[in-house]
């Protein structure tokens, strides 16, 4: 049974995951501050400013995926942890800056060949990128000026590039 808030919804294409058939897609985002986002908003400032955005390469795509995922993890950690200064202190000594990065490029290339096509467009794109970050960022924490960052590499890249063998 659906929710009443969620009547309204226009359905999103259909995709199968793990035998689910998903109708509706709800992301949650919000800010290191963990004040929700309205990603409409987001969304049309991030098509606004993505020409003027400077195209970064794989190996700073990587960092910035870390550091978005270390920075959601310490903003998010005061919602599971009592003993923050100790979770800090074990984070900093096992977290592999580049482990992460290359790890969650690798899962975003595969999310996005799976559902995009050469003849996406510039906002399918964009779409596809926040929902991964809603998916695989602690809390969906968006970080709006890496998240553009993200997005003009992919861009700029180009589906054949991102995707040589039609993964």
């Amino acid at each position: 049974m659906i929710n009443d808030s969620f009547k309204n919804l226009e359905p999103q294409k259909e995709f199968y995951r793990v035998g689910i058939n998903i109708k509706y897609k709800i992301m949650y985002l919000q800010n290191l501050q963990l004040e929700p986002l309205d990603y409409n908003i987001l969304k049309s400032e991030i098509l606004n400013d993505i020409e003027s955005e400077p195209t970064p390469t794989l190996e700073e795509v990587k960092e910035i995926l870390a550091q978005m995922y270390s920075e959601a993890s310490e903003a998010t950690s005061q919602l599971y942890y009592c003993n923050l200064e100790s979770l800090s202190k074990a984070r900093s000594q096992s977290f592999s800056t580049s482990l992460a990065g290359s790890n969650l490029w690798e899962k975003l290339k595969t999310f996005l060949c799976r559902f995009l096509s050469a003849s996406s467009t510039a906002s399918e794109i964009s779409d596809k990128i926040v929902e991964f970050v809603a998916s695989f960022i602690p809390g969906g924490i968006f970080i709006s000026y890496l998240v553009k960052k993200v997005i003009r590499f992919v861009l700029n890249l180009g589906y054949t590039k991102l995707c040589p063998t039609g993964i």
